[in-house]
């Protein structure tokens, strides 16, 4: 159970990571186009 609740932090961090990646890249395309 403890192993579970671990290994679902470790998805939700790595998941709001690669949000915060994603919207940092449209960040640097809006910067590009205007």
């Amino acid at each position: 159970m403890k192993a579970k609740v671990i290994f679902g932090s470790i998805l939700e961090s790595c998941l709001s990571l690669s949000k915060s990646a994603k919207t940092n890249r449209e960040k640097k395309m809006i910067g590009l186009k205007i």
